[in-house]
């Protein structure tokens, strides 16, 4: 059951202390709606404010009724602007994404949203942008660091498979963050994702792509291995040094796709190839100066920086 109070006055309908439930899912608040007048063809929500998922939502709305006249086309009547903070993804992921074979833990620190859409074709004609930001969770079901180094081959030069130098909290069923944000806009069924950023203590990734509402995913990414990681995985396997850079960070891109059919997860190793080869390079030409020129030390590793 639902209950609250419900008023009326000055063309304004309040509802106050509402506690209800919308798809089984708890919801409490309050909410204003201006109504139509004869000089206002418009149904106004104002800024209402909603109890939901653990967190707080306030809504704002105007909905534009249908011009008198007959045969109008399709107008963008429908204009929304939602604010969310405080909201359990996890609780957001079990009501909308229980079919998903990804979804999101965390606590959603902010959400914006801002929209315009008829009516009438909503999927099609919705515009607008949305930014986000979710602390302290994780992408259940993709595990971009693993998975990307699961079916890598040997990088010429390491003896060790990557995969076998990760320490265990990185093989778990997802990717863990301690912030993940992103911005995006809305064109009809298309999300594209400006940029989407993940941050963790021993990593980090960001990027950009497109979402559909059909399901569909397309993301490419740089993922960036910080050097609290890769000193762990250099204790294992100490020709890992000949994959990083100066920062002692080890980066290379990964394609993200997702279909009908699951994830898949597509790295590129090419940058690392490249950096094994000029590393590689570099030490043998440290290794033969010093005997050319012995205890040159800094110098002559200053002059390799710069040669490679």
């Amino acid at each position: 059951g639902a209950g609250g109070n419900l008023s009326f006055a000055d063309d304004t309908l309040t509802l106050t202390n509402f506690a209800g439930s919308l798809r089984d899912i708890p919801l409490s608040g309050k909410a204003s709606v201006l109504l139509p007048t004869s000089t206002s063809r418009q149904v106004n929500l104002k800024e209402s404010e909603f109890g939901l998922f653990g967190g707080s939502v306030t809504v704002q709305a105007i909905y534009a009724l249908p011009p008198a006249t007959a045969g109008a086309g399709i107008n963008n009547d429908i204009n929304l602007i939602t604010k969310a903070t405080g909201l359990d993804a996890g609780a957001i992921s079990k009501a909308f994404l229980a079919q998903s074979p990804i979804s999101l833990l965390g606590r959603v620190q902010s959400f914006d949203l801002s929209i315009t859409a008829s009516s009438k074709e909503p999927k099609q004609t919705v515009r607008g942008s949305t930014n986000f930001i979710v602390t302290d969770g994780s992408i259940e079901g993709l595990n971009v660091i693993s998975q990307s180094f699961a079916g890598a081959a040997r990088i010429p030069g390491v003896s060790e498979n990557l995969g076998k130098l990760l320490p265990p909290e990185l093989l778990a069923n997802g990717s863990a963050f301690k912030q993940l944000r992103g911005n995006a806009t809305l064109n009809g069924p298309t999300i594209q994702l400006s940029d989407i950023s993940l941050y963790h203590e021993l990593y980090e990734i960001h990027g950009n792509g497109t979402i559909t509402t059909a399901g569909t995913a397309e993301l490419k990414t740089q993922v960036k291995l910080l050097s609290k990681l890769t000193s762990q995985m250099l204790a294992k396997e100490k020709k890992l040094s000949l994959l990083l850079d100066k920062q002692g960070s080890m980066i290379f891109p990964v394609t993200i796709s997702k279909s009908q059919s699951g994830v898949v997860v597509l790295p590129d190793f090419e940058q690392l190839l490249e950096r094994a080869a000029g590393n590689t390079a570099k030490e043998a030409a440290g290794k033969a100066l010093e005997k050319v020129a012995p205890g040159l030390g800094g110098a002559a590793k200053g002059l390799l920086d710069k040669l490679f």
